[in-house]
């Protein structure tokens, strides 16, 4: 006969897991640092790009538009920063579609979209490395998770009681 579990009193409920002590929404994940760290770099390019002049930094070219654009990005990403894990997956991947298309069409020279958002190369180059950050973030994320899978531990507090 096979030996039954016996739970401590201090032990989380069958099917379920505790992070011991962190809080399961802070950014603990790839996936979910690129969203809060971005999510931040956005919102100051947007502060940047809506308090002063026609240039951030410099070298990139922003109108109101393109910088009320980043404030609305900024907000998304650094609150999906603290979303569960598969949903800032989701968004790192989604992020990276836009990112890598709004590249494209740059370096394919969509005047529409260049004239709109006041796009040029600096910009464009930017975004490319924006795609691979989002890819990164998300296939790191990945690789954590299914790091995580495999190496699951018996959960603290369940002894098994021996044979006889």
């Amino acid at each position: 006969m096979a030996p039954t579990p016996t739970r401590s009193p201090a032990a989380p409920p069958p099917g379920r897991t505790y992070d011991r002590g962190k809080n399961p929404r802070t950014p603990t994940t790839a996936a979910k640092w690129t969203c809060w760290v971005l999510g931040l770099v956005f919102l100051l390019l947007a502060i940047l790009g809506l308090a002063g002049p026609d240039r951030v930094l410099g070298a990139f070219a922003v109108n109101t538009l393109h910088s009320w654009i980043h404030l609305l990005t900024g907000v998304m990403l650094f609150g999906l920063g603290f979303a569960t894990e598969p949903v800032a997956r989701a968004a790192c991947w989604g992020f990276a579609a836009v990112y890598g298309a709004i590249m494209i069409l740059g370096f394919a020279g969509a005047g529409w979209l260049i004239q709109a958002l006041n796009l040029n190369i600096a910009d464009i180059w930017l975004y490319l490395v924006m795609a691979i950050l989002f890819v990164a973030g998300a296939g790191a994320s990945h690789a954590q998770e299914r790091t995580r899978l495999q190496t699951i531990a018996p959960e603290p507090g369940i002894r098994r009681s021996p044979s006889r």
